[in-house]
């Protein structure tokens, strides 16, 4: 009877937690979610994509190109962790994905950690050879209509911040939310970060865990704002140190600016 018992017992935990991975874990349907700032008659879309972390996705990158084009953006802004640092980069399907973005878009780049700290040490100038435009502590600018996206790249470790050249709008890109008061001191109107993954495991709408931020991290997912800037930060859409996410889809959001 024990021994039956044991067997019920196990059958029902097995179940329950084939359930939850069925409903709580999904790593390769994106959700896209909007967002609009600045006021004005010119309008730019950008997606904000970070932490592919190539080879360790499950997106469908062919399906992601197509659905920014369906969505109609104007320029991509990567905020990060490409690749993984402790794998091979070539063959891992990454410079494929990047080269396909590039003759689709406009698209900037800054480093995460894991391409600051990876074993290949041409990732940078692979990039910049498939028409990628790296920001490394420096600002490019993106000009339609008679008016001036700056859109600025902090390195990891970095203190950047834009110079005052004219712009009608700033677009910081960094990849670590954590450090928001930071960034904030150079009153970018809006700044891009990842990194965190969404706390990886997200339980009543926060995430559990993030790399520089700890248990139940501040800064996941979305929306947050101190003073006149904005700050948005991005799920992500791989996996590092942990195989799976639970209830934590991939992210991209959709910024529409206005100048």
């Amino acid at each position: 009877m024990g021994a039956a018992i044991g067997v019920a017992a196990a059958i029902g935990v097995a179940a329950v937690l084939i359930f939850l991975a069925a409903v709580f874990v999904d790593d390769w349907n994106v959700e896209y979610e909007e967002f609009s700032f600045g006021e004005g008659s010119v309008e730019l879309r950008v997606a904000h994509l970070s932490d592919l972390h190539f080879p360790r996705k499950s997106v469908d990158c062919a399906r992601l190109i197509g659905e920014l084009e369906r969505r109609k953006v104007d320029l991509v802004a990567f905020t990060g962790d490409l690749v993984c640092r402790k794998k091979r980069v070539a063959g891992s399907g990454a410079y494929e994905f990047m080269a396909a973005l590039s003759k689709k878009f406009p698209v900037y780049f800054v480093q995460g950690n894991h391409e600051k700290y990876c074993a290949d040490r041409t990732v940078c100038a692979s990039l910049r050879a498939l028409g990628v435009h790296v920001l490394d502590d420096e600002t490019f600018y993106f000009v339609r209509g008679g008016k001036r996206l700056a859109v600025a790249g902090v390195s990891p470790g970095s203190g950047y911040a834009p110079s005052d050249g004219a712009r009608d709008f700033t677009l910081l890109l960094a990849h670590h939310p954590e450090k928001f008061s930071q960034y904030a001191e150079g009153k970018p109107d809006l700044i891009l970060a990842g990194h965190a993954h969404g706390g990886q495991f997200r339980i009543f709408g926060r995430g559990l865990f993030a790399p520089g931020q700890g248990i139940f991290p501040k800064y996941t997912s979305g929306l947050y704002r101190k003073g006149d800037t904005a700050m948005v930060v991005s799920r992500g859409l791989g996996r590092s140190r942990f195989p799976f996410r639970f209830n934590n889809r991939p992210h991209v959001p959709i910024l529409t600016i206005r100048m």
